[in-house]
């Protein structure tokens, strides 16, 4: 399990950064739930499925990044933005398409 990317940053954290660190993440990802649930409408799963939906496919951005990507260094931050948002708005709208049948 130390091998998981995000897994292995979180472990490297002091307390006041791990605190910071989850603080962050509740309120991206409950944040990135209501505004899909507000763009989706009654489409939508809701907030609280929409922020699970878009973090496990953030983090599986994180996880193909550092697989797959590793060796593009020269365009880091962009991958990886674009890897962390692709995961994410690919899953919700997935998500969402599946929900709608």
């Amino acid at each position: 399990m130390a091998s998981w990317p995000l897994l292995r940053w979180i472990q490297n954290m002091d307390y006041l950064e791990l605190s910071l660190f989850w603080v962050a993440w509740l309120a991206f990802f409950l944040g990135t739930g209501f505004a899909a649930h507000y763009i989706y409408g009654r489409k939508s799963m809701g907030h609280y499925w929409n922020s699970l939906y878009g973090a496990l496919g953030a983090y599986l951005g994180v996880c193909v990044h550092d697989l797959w990507f590793q060796t593009f260094s020269a365009y880091e931050p962009a991958l990886s933005v674009f890897l962390i948002a692709g995961g994410m708005l690919g899953a919700l709208q997935t998500a969402t398409v599946i929900s709608s049948w």
